[in-house]
Order: structure tokens, then sequence, then C-alpha cells
């Protein structure tokens, strides 16, 4: 019943989105989006959900005024999941976000002799390929490209290519493996 109840309340918060936001806002009509998740998208965000996408309590989603958020079907954010977007992030089909994991396609600016700007943002791009999962804890920073049918392991720090079918540990290592 509860479940039902997240689908039909989400239901609504998406149909104000799309009155906000016109035609640069596009979700299927099946989400799960917990009553304690932030939707925040800035005016001149872009944003598609895919079919039947889940956000757990307490996550927030921030897409700037230039931002594109695309997720698949079927995505799973799990508790605390951060995002956010100033330029491109796209999610395929079938992916699942651990707890507290990180996916961040920006940084604050730093020159050696004006320090770290606070309004100025170098900005990137990350792709997440079908079938992937992001362990918990998992930092997914900017100019990475995860491929299909990975797996991040909890704790990573993410940043370049990860082949199709790889596996990512805690250690730093890279494991290229066959998934069965």
């Amino acid at each position: 019943m509860k479940e039902y109840l997240i689908m039909f309340l989400s239901l609504f918060r998406l149909a104000g989105k799309k009155i906000r936001h016109g035609k640069n806002f596009q979700a299927a009509p099946v989400q799960r989006i917990s009553p304690g998740a932030r939707f925040f998208m800035k005016k001149g965000a872009h944003a598609v959900l895919g079919y039947n996408g889940c956000f757990s309590r307490s996550g927030n989603i921030f897409i700037g005024e230039q931002g594109s958020l695309i997720l698949g079907s079927r995505v799973y954010f799990n508790v605390n999941a951060y995002i956010s977007c100033q330029n491109s992030i796209k999610v395929g089909d079938n992916c699942i976000f651990g707890p507290n994991v990180t996916v961040i396609d920006n940084n604050h600016a730093y020159s050696k002799e004006k320090g770290v700007s606070t309004s100025l943002h170098s900005c990137g791009e990350i792709s997440i390929g079908n079938n992937s999962w992001v362990g918990a804890n998992a930092v997914i920073l900017k100019d990475t490209q995860i491929g299909n049918n990975c797996v991040i392991g909890a704790g990573c720090v993410i940043k370049g290519v990860i082949p199709d079918g790889s596996i990512v540990t805690q250690d730093r290592r890279l494991c290229v493996k066959e998934m069965q």
C-alpha cells in the first residue's frame, strides 16, 4: 500500500515540475520518489526520467540552469543519494545506486592566485551504462564514462573511463572480468 501512495504522490509532484518547466521536463508516469527526497531544477535545466525510477528518502537532486539529467528506466537510488548536475549526467536502464552515493559533474573553479571560487564551476560530463551497480559511499566525478554491466565497489572515487563489464574495487584496482 505504501508503494502505491508514494507513486501517487510522485505523480502530483512531477506534474508540478512539468507545469513549471514545460518541455524541459519529461517523466514516465510511474515513478517512486520518496517524500523526503528533494528534486530541484533551475530555470533552463533539462531532465528526463525513465519508467519506474526510484529515489529513496533523503536524496538530493540538483540540476543547474545549463544542466541535463537523463535517467533510464528502472534506475534506483538508495537513501542519501546526491546528484549535482551543472552540465550533463546520463544514466542507462536498470542501474542501482547504493546508500550515500554522490554523482557530481562539476567542481568549484580553482587558481593558485585566487584560490577556490564559490561562484564559478568547472563542468564535465558523466555517462553510466545500462545494468551497472554503484556501491555505497561511492563518488562519481566529472569526466567519467562507466560502461555497461559494471560494478563500482563501495567507497570508490571514480574519474575517467571504466570499460564494459568491469568491476572496480576500493583498493584502486580495475578488474576487467566477464560478467556471467
